[in-house]
Formats: C-alpha cells, sequence, structure tokens
C-alpha cells in the first residue's frame, strides 16, 4: 500500500471518528503526494464513466454536477457510493475536490 492510500485509509477511518476536520487534512496531504508524479493508476470501467459524465456536465453547464447529480444519473441510491468513486478517482489523480463545498470537483489534465 502507498503513502497516499494509507493517508487515505487513515483519513476514512478519522471520519467516521467525527474527527473529520483532521480527515480532510489527511486527504488534502495524500492527494498532493498522489499527484506529484505523472504517472496515473488505472480506473475501473465505472470510474471511467463517472469522469465522463463529470466532463459532460462541467462542458455543458460550466459547474461540476452536485453528488446528488452523479448519484441520479447512474441510479445509486447512497451519496456514499458516489463518494467513495469520486475519492477514488482523487487518490487516482483524475480530479482534485475541495470538501464540505459545493459543486467542487475539477477535473485534472
Amino acid at each position: 500500500m502507498t503513502l497516499p492510500d494509507r493517508l487515505f485509509e487513515a483519513s476514512f477511518q478519522l471520519r467516521h471518528r467525527g474527527q473529520s476536520m483532521l480527515a480532510d487534512l489527511l486527504d488534502e496531504a495524500a492527494s498532493i503526494l498522489a499527484n506529484m508524479t505523472d504517472e496515473k493508476l488505472p480506473m475501473t470501467r465505472i470510474q471511467r464513466e463517472i469522469l465522463d459524465y463529470l466532463n459532460t456536465y462541467n462542458d455543458e453547464n460550466g459547474y461540476a454536477p452536485s453528488f446528488e447529480e452523479i448519484a441520479s444519473r447512474f441510479n445509486y441510491s447512497s451519496l456514499a457510493t458516489v463518494h467513495e468513486h469520486l475519492s477514488n478517482l482523487e487518490r487516482k489523480g483524475y480530479i482534485t475536490k475541495r470538501h464540505n463545498e459545493a459543486r467542487a470537483i475539477t477535473i485534472l489534465p
């Protein structure tokens, strides 16, 4: 397991313990470390579909979709599923997201 992966895992555990501020800092550190290399990890099929949707939505509207809109588009009943997919895309270096902000997803080149 890489250092960014360990940081993401630690932030997940902290978030479940109610320590969201520290979890946000670990997420940010993990994202920075993950993006320090030019090589990106491969995506799953559904991650590719979500990234394509993010690109299309952003091109059409000028801003990112909400978690609710993503959940609706992919027929997810839980926003946690959306969060998990977006966290994985962020960990793999395809997007960044600012925590506690609406529509705060940025697609990386």
